[in-house]
């Protein structure tokens, strides 16, 4: 404990706890003297002239909030130049103490802590707040009666105020975060209800809805995919409460239960075998309301907001119609995706189902014998290109390949036997700013007004090495079809499969090989790259994108979301290595890679001890800035006040789980960037 730490009024004890904004002390308060919960604020924080105007603002309209499941707000006030807020002392455990210490929880006992944190959620999104960081960690259960509180407002905000409290993107804890947090445009209450569907999940499971990993990793499954359903990882609960987890999940917030009542209503109902079929109907009544009261990014209108679930493509849009081709625009430049013979007076706009996942299998379209042709997937021929290599089909004919230049290739193959059986292969760089996915839904939402589509799915495939979407759908006058979506070092991808419905099962796995076997001729860079104070091997602070790719000799390609000013980026030959970029330059390198090394030796899976050998009295831990709960944080300072850069370690159980270098204030988790 920081024993030069004076805050006027109070008797600082011992530290119980700390986190991205400050450190809580179990605190006297010399009148009337009870015991508190006095959490301080960093100084960095509380020396920036915005954060403290909002902070003030911000605590005007907590210490009003009254509900009994809810910490009492005592105070916030400032005192020798430290913002601090002092709480209601309770007695018991957090969830995520509980569960670490008991594990997975009865469905009753989740239930009925669900049923009190939906009600302190309703109330403050009803006084015109979203929390924004609900997680196991500030939900503590009263060990005398069980009585469930929600803390920490540390990250919420009013739907009146310009910006949080952290900045207007200002996000929680990754495994808790909605994905329409990770992009640019409105939030609302429904953030809250994803948040409370990953800690029921949780608390059911001792386990996440998504797989652990790093941050860059977790955001784009999150934009991506699905989470796991609650039987994925061996957990058994009745369909109903699995099914009312499942909807608090949904990645269109559309789709998800409107507010934290009707997540309560649903999960007390499914302890009693109902089904949550109506969640979503009853919603739409009364949402618009609800979701006046809870904006928190300003005055855009509903549209704007929904626009957020399907996100416009900026690589795969079509621009118009050339002959008997659709032409896509892949990245601002023409990319023949798919043949549809169809012209705009065939166009049926009700027929579109792009705004659903799933639908059911057609059966129409041309056809030939099902015994005419035969299944070529265990023999493929290698062929290559300017932009990428693949596998097609032994003999399967070319039918052309079209170089324009560097940046552009299209290349389509038939099986001989049936030329309505075929592949094509369009590839172009740069790929798309936006995730696979987006890029898909992008096609999907002009191809699906062709006359007659109807969409089997579209969902996320993984390939082996990369991430794919996958959209099978029928065209009647072109037959069945599947489009792979995929990108890697700024290449971007679509891998086209059409065949006759009736024997389209028949080459299912023939272009399924065709995509996996895509590899993109990326640029490499040496993967001995060292890290340094400054950055990755050549590759420094300071540089452009494009310096950047020039110094390492190879391409970066986007992780297809951006946090702030913040955008991410990878490359395929250094896997678990992502580069960030803010304001348009190279500001920190995060490594996961154990094949990569500092220039003192140490790598991830090196222990704290071997961290200490390698740095010694340059190390600085500052626990503050990683989820001290679990982990802390050692940074090397060098020995040059006016050097800026660091190499921060990332420490697990005592073991190097992360490598982060580059410059302030980007090397740590700071307003602005995740």
């Amino acid at each position: 404990m920081d024993n030069r730490l004076e805050i006027e009024g109070f008797e600082l004890l011992e530290v119980i706890g700390r986190g991205g904004m400050g450190t809580v002390y179990r605190a006297r308060q010399k009148s009337p003297g009870r015991v508190v919960a006095l959490k301080v604020i960093h100084s960095h924080l509380a020396h920036d002239p915005q954060f403290r105007a909002r902070f003030e603002s911000e605590m005007r309209v907590a210490v009003e909030l009254d509900h009994p499941n809810l910490v009492p707000l005592i105070d916030a006030s400032e005192s020798n130049g430290n913002l601090y807020m002092a709480l209601q002392l309770v007695r018991g455990r957090d969830l995520k103490e509980i569960i670490k210490e008991d594990g997975p929880m009865d469905p009753d006992e989740a239930v009925r802590i669900i049923t009190q944190l939906s009600s302190a959620l309703e109330y403050v999104h009803e006084s015109g707040i979203v929390h924004r960081d609900v997680k196991p960690s500030n939900v503590i259960v009263d060990e005398r009666n069980g009585h469930v509180y929600l803390s920490d407002f540390g990250i919420a905000k009013s739907r009146d105020a310009s910006q949080a409290l952290t900045g207007s993107t200002a996000i929680g804890s990754l495994d808790y975060v909605a994905p329409e947090q990770f992009t640019p445009g409105e939030l609302d209450g429904r953030v809250d209800v994803y948040a409370e569907g990953c800690v029921l999940f949780e608390l059911l499971t001792d386990r996440t809805p998504f797989e652990e990993g790093s941050a860059p990793s977790l955001m784009k499954a999150k934009l991506d995919s699905e989470a796991r359903k609650i039987s994925d990882v061996g957990v058994s609960v009745s369909p109903e409460l699995e099914a009312v987890v499942a909807t608090a999940l949904e990645r269109d917030p559309d789709r998800r239960f409107s507010t934290p009542s009707e997540l309560a209503d649903a999960a007390s109902g499914a302890m009693r075998g109902l089904v949550p079929t109506q969640a979503i109907p009853k919603a739409r009544t009364d949402r618009t309301e609800r979701l006046e009261k809870t904006r928190v990014m300003g005055d855009q209108p509903e549209a704007s907001r929904n626009s957020r679930s399907t996100p416009p493509a900026k690589g795969w849009v079509k621009p118009a119609l050339i002959g008997a081709m659709v032409v896509l625009v892949l990245a601002g430049m023409g990319l023949a995706v798919s043949k549809i013979g169809s012209s705009d007076d065939d166009k049926n706009p009700a027929a579109s189902t792009a705004g659903t996942e799933t639908s059911s299998s057609a059966t129409t379209g041309p056809d030939s014998s099902p015994d005419s042709v035969s299944s070529q997937s265990e023999d493929l021929t290698a062929v290559s290109t300017t932009l990428v290599d693949a596998k097609v089909p032994k003999g399967w004919e070319e039918l052309r390949v079209d170089e324009r230049n560097s940046t552009r290739l299209t290349s389509e193959w038939a099986n001989p036997e049936n030329p309505n059986v075929k592949v094509l292969i369009d590839a172009q760089t740069p790929a798309p700013t936006v995730p696979v996915m987006a890029s898909a839904k992008g096609v999907r939402s002009t191809v699906s007004q062709s006359a007659g589509y109807t969409e089997i799915s579209l969902t996320n495939e993984n390939l082996g090495t990369r991430q794919a979407a996958r959209w099978e759908f029928v065209i009647p006058s072109e037959g069945q079809k599947v489009d792979y979506f995929l990108q890697d070092c700024n290449v971007g991808v679509a891998v086209l499969g059409t065949a006759p419905p009736a024997i389209f099962d028949d080459y299912a796995d023939d272009f399924r090989e065709v995509a996996a076997s895509v590899e993109p001729n990326c640029q490499k860079l040496d993967t001995s790259a060292q890290i340094s104070t400054e950055g990755i091997g050549p590759i420094l602070a300071g540089m452009t994108k494009k310096e950047a790719e020039a110094a390492g000799d190879m391409k970066l390609r986007s992780e297809g979301y951006v946090t702030g000013d913040c955008g991410y980026f990878e490359t395929s030959p250094l896997p678990d290595v992502g580069f960030m970029f803010n304001d348009g330059t190279f500001a920190r390198v995060d490594v996961m890679n154990p094949d990569v090394a500092t220039l003192s030796g140490v790598r991830v899976g090196d222990s704290e001890a071997d961290v200490y050998d390698a740095y010694g009295d340059n190390l600085k831990r500052e626990a503050e800035f990683y989820d001290p709960e679990n982990s802390s944080n050692l940074t090397y300072i060098p020995d040059d006040p006016t050097d800026e850069h660091r190499v921060a370690f990332d420490i697990t159980n005592g073991k190097v789980v992360s490598i982060r270098a580059g410059r302030l204030p980007e090397i740590n988790y700071v307003e602005g960037c995740a």
